[in-house]
């Protein structure tokens, strides 16, 4: 049996030194990716959702590229234009120094056109974390007072079906009226008129609503005669400290700013029609 362990023992050297040596190994090669170098500008397209929005000459755009990383967000760079030209191309340029790669950057957008504000629906990523530097912004408008006062009032007419109705007519030789009272333990909440001026005029149906029993928003339509499409609407509405906040005339299509008369005379008929009809049972 000792004559075996020798030519086993040197087959056993013979086959190790066959193997790879560990001093000769080969280094196994990295996996991950070289991280790209940070551009010097962010670039791109503004454009607007509706592109048959006028803008005006004192409308303003502008762009920041700001580090939301940290709260606040902290700006890098910015750029204006006054006006802008839709579609209105920018380049924001930054020093590379500034990014910081594991911060998170967005490019923020917001123009002033007139009255209305516009913005884009989502924030907009660039530069780290595999976002790009070129992008394409699209601005819709924000609802303003006046939109969010009117949505409000739809709602409210959405609910009249659950409150207490009340109802009546009335004609002399001018006109004939005809009137629905929705009411609710806080009192009127809301009121339709109908007028019917016939041959001597138009004819008119008006929504009045209140709160805290003062008129809030008032929406008239008129049609030439009972039963003719609308030729026109006027919207009127008042916050809580009176100011009018929704001042609407719509004709052919096209919406105007409602003159002031027109909107005092829509909220003297909502506080006459109120004091008439919100009577308190006598005791």
């Amino acid at each position: 049996m000792r004559k075996l362990v020798l030519p086993l023992v040197i087959a056993g050297l013979l086959l190790g030194g066959c193997g790879p040596s560990n001093n000769n190994s080969i280094p196994a090669e990295s996996n991950a990716p070289a991280q790209a170098p940070i551009p010097s500008d962010v670039t791109g397209t503004v454009t607007l959702a509706d592109p048959s929005v006028q803008i005006s000459p004192q409308a303003k755009l502008d762009l920041t590229l700001m580090d939301v990383t940290q709260q606040p967000g902290v700006p890098v760079n910015t750029q204006s234009f006054a006006p802008p030209k839709m579609p209105q191309q920018f380049d924001i340029h930054f020093d590379p120094r500034q990014i910081k790669s594991a911060d998170i950057y967005v490019l923020q957008a917001s123009m002033q056109n007139d009255a209305r504000v516009y913005s884009p629906k989502l924030q907009t990523p660039v530069l780290t974390h595999g976002a790009p530097a070129n992008v394409n912004l699209q601005l819709v408008a924000e609802p303003t007072a006046a939109d969010k006062m009117l949505s409000d009032f739809q709602a409210l007419q959405s609910r009249i079906g659950g409150m207490k109705m009340t109802q009546g007519t009335a004609s002399n030789d001018q006109a004939s009226r005809g009137w629905q009272v929705f009411s609710d333990k806080n009192g009127v909440e809301f009121i339709r008129e109908l007028v019917d001026k016939g041959d001597k005029g138009n004819y008119t149906s008006t929504d009045y609503g209140y709160q805290d029993g003062r008129p809030w928003v008032v929406v008239q339509q008129t049609n030439p005669k009972k039963g003719a499409p609308v030729t026109s609407t006027d919207r009127a509405g008042w916050d809580e400290n009176g100011q009018l906040v929704l001042k609407q005339h719509e004709e052919n299509g096209q919406t105007t700013e409602l003159s002031h008369d027109a909107a005092t005379a829509l909220h003297d008929q909502a506080e006459a029609l109120y004091k008439q009809f919100n009577k308190k049972p006598k005791h």
